[in-house]
């Protein structure tokens, strides 16, 4: 194991830069008026606190990605359990400067989104992928670090608490899986469908460094690997303990893949 380091509180998304110099973590303590986001030098284990003034919809912070243009992106939560639409926020991790992205396409314009906005981005950093938890008809949309332009939004129809997303290594292709719904293949930025995968009901990740879908099937326990490009089964690999369908955001069920793709990690209930 590595170097621990204790940033208080509790804690929300993280990412870590794609050079492994730094992680960037959403605090899940705010106080009155500010909220933070820590970044962690993993030289020197000095801890730069990245503090942003709540607005009236927002409260702690939630998820962050960081893109291969030296920008990150983060969400924060929502001061209120029913009408509150939080901003997209960037950082600029040369100056560690927060400002609000006015130009995402969320839920209700103006760069707010659905309270818990999930961002799940490529392994090279070049495309994110957020999923609006609180909102009914499941808004998502994609952001291109290459451009530092959003693209389209869309919907996916129901509530997406427990959804599992993924971007693949160069950010052309969406894996999506929610609810009673079969896992399935998207293209990004346009969310064209390209397959989907019976039986596989939990959670889903891109290998880093191959063309290969990771996903979970809660009926068998196991780990089932398939070809993005051939949509052929290549192996299954035990779980060792029960699954259940779903998947919670930073809870039981998330699949995570490491971009050098030597790893591969599944939060299980027990």
């Amino acid at each position: 194991f590595g170097t621990s380091y204790n940033l208080g509180g509790s804690l929300n998304g993280l990412d870590i830069a794609l050079d492994n110099s730094f992680l960037l973590v959403a605090q899940n303590t705010s106080t009155a008026t500010e909220g933070t986001f820590h970044k962690v030098d993993l030289t020197t284990g000095t801890v730069t606190d990245i503090k942003y003034t709540r607005n009236s919809d927002e409260d702690a912070a939630w998820d962050v990605a960081i893109g291969s243009n030296g920008l990150a992106l983060v969400t924060t939560q929502s001061s209120s359990t029913t009408n509150g639409r939080p901003p997209v926020r960037q950082i600029d991790l040369t100056t560690n400067l927060i400002s609000i992205r006015s130009d995402a396409p969320g839920s209700v314009g103006g760069g707010k989104v659905a309270d818990k906005t999930h961002i799940h981005a490529s392994a090279d950093g070049s495309r994110f992928f957020f999923v609006e938890g609180n909102y009914s008809n499941g808004p998502v949309f994609t952001y291109s670090a290459t451009t530092n332009s959003f693209g389209p939004s869309g919907q996916t129809g129901n509530f997406t608490f427990n959804a599992s997303s993924a971007v693949n290594r160069n950010g052309n292709l969406i894996a999506f899986q929610n609810q009673t719904n079969p896992a399935s293949l998207n293209t990004a930025p346009d969310f064209n469908y390209v397959h989907s995968f019976d039986g596989i009901d939990g959670g889903v990740a891109f290998d880093g460094s191959a063309d290969i879908l990771y996903t979970v099937n809660t009926s068998t326990d196991q780990i089932v690997a398939y070809s993005t490009q051939t949509f052929v089964e290549l192996f299954r690999l035990a779980i060792g303990e029960p699954m259940s369908t779903g998947s919670t955001q930073f809870g039981s069920g998330v699949l995570v893949a490491g971009p050098d793709g030597h790893w591969l990690a599944l939060e299980t209930p027990l």
